[in-house]
């Protein structure tokens, strides 16, 4: 394909997509090309002439494809909230290509922590003592109480909204807090086998 045919280049790449890495360099620093290449396949951004990284454009239609294409950006753009929001609400992983001030800011956490809770493996310890923070992981994934702050730990709202979900979690949670759902279950079952010995009783 001759670079003169630069409008059938982006036909065929809105029609079958395109592999920049094996692209010639004209086409892989040719703006329009590239941005048409990375909406039709995020990961494209890899193989972009540096410069091109650094475009808030071109990145922005890359991480919409695929969030995980935000490794790939400028650190200038890994540390542009707008882009790292859309880069996390289409992949949660993609928080961990973000600049630590990102990674470290509440919203974008939210976003990640709420799709894939054990990502608060991940955040900072401000946030994994942050109660909105870990009550979301918890609420989406039981198991991201082991990564809460001790704090947290011993709060009886996170670990009822793990519980809820996964019992085995209550092993992540304090020891106060253990020995009070361990208490609370054994009462619950105690009056569960009461009411059921006084409906045979009635029979």
């Amino acid at each position: 394909m001759e670079w003169s045919d630069k409008e059938y280049i982006l036909k065929s790449i809105r029609k079958n997509g395109m592999d920049l890495s094996r692209a010639l360099e004209k086409i892989r620093s040719d703006k329009e090309i590239v941005t048409e290449a990375c909406k039709q396949y995020g990961k494209n951004l890899e193989f972009v002439i540096n410069p091109l990284k650094d475009n808030k454009e071109v990145v922005l239609e890359a991480v919409k494809n695929d969030g995980m294409a935000l490794k790939f950006a400028s650190p200038r753009l890994q540390n542009d909230r707008s882009i790292v929001m859309t880069a996390v609400k289409q992949n949660s992983n993609a928080i961990l290509f973000a600049s630590k001030e990102l990674q470290n800011d509440k919203a974008v956490a939210m976003e990640a922590v709420k799709n894939d809770g054990m990502l608060l493996k991940f955040l900072s310890n401000d946030l994994k003592n942050n109660k909105d923070i870990v009550l979301n992981a918890v609420g989406n994934n039981p198991e991201a109480l082991f990564y809460a702050s001790d704090f947290l730990k011993d709060d009886k709202q996170i670990v009822s909204e793990a519980v809820k979900n996964n019992e085995l979690s209550l092993r992540f949670a304090s020891d106060r807090l253990k020995d009070f759902f361990c208490n609370s279950w054994e009462h619950k079952l105690a009056n569960d086998k009461l009411n059921d010995l006084s409906n045979d009783f009635e029979k």
